[in-house]
């Protein structure tokens, strides 16, 4: 079974693992760069470098996962009939929301039956 490359560029694990990524790299290069100040304030650790390899490895574990495990199939086909589509389907009478006292017309101020705010 193929796998269609737009549902692969858009699948979320592409998306985290891009950007996840991206962020590494560019912390990763800020904290090769830094300088002695940077490390000083972060009482001498080099957080930038340390969390951009963190960040970088999370990205890559995730895109990684979309390369391994691809998504598979399409969408899934219901069976049977949409209720929805049924006489009796919302706002019908005896459809899913309807009940005793329950008459909706949509003159009324937020689909009350006959309710108004009192101040």
């Amino acid at each position: 079974m193929r796998t269609n490359p737009l549902a692969v560029l858009l699948d979320i694990r592409t998306v985290i693992g891009g950007i996840f990524s991206i962020y590494g790299i560019i912390l990763t290069i800020l904290g090769i760069i830094d300088d002695a100040a940077a490390k000083a304030k972060a009482q001498g650790v080099d957080i930038n470098l340390w969390v951009g390899l963190a960040m970088l490895v999370f990205g890559l574990c995730f895109l990684g996962w979309t390369i391994y495990r691809p998504r598979r199939g399409g969408p899934t086909q219901k069976e049977g009939p949409d209720p929805l589509d049924q006489p009796g389907g919302p706002g019908e009478p005896g459809g899913l929301t309807s009940g005793p006292g329950d008459t909706f017309r949509g003159d009324e101020p937020f689909g009350g039956s006959g309710s108004t705010a009192r101040g």
